[in-house]
């Protein structure tokens, strides 16, 4: 789901590079 991940990239920002790896791991 590349929808969820690029709501929550927008919310949080590209500065979270952790919230990326936790998305990886459930994407």
């Amino acid at each position: 789901m590349s929808i969820i991940r690029l709501i929550i990239r927008r919310r949080l920002g590209a500065q979270s590079g952790t919230w990326r790896l936790i998305l990886a791991g459930v994407d």
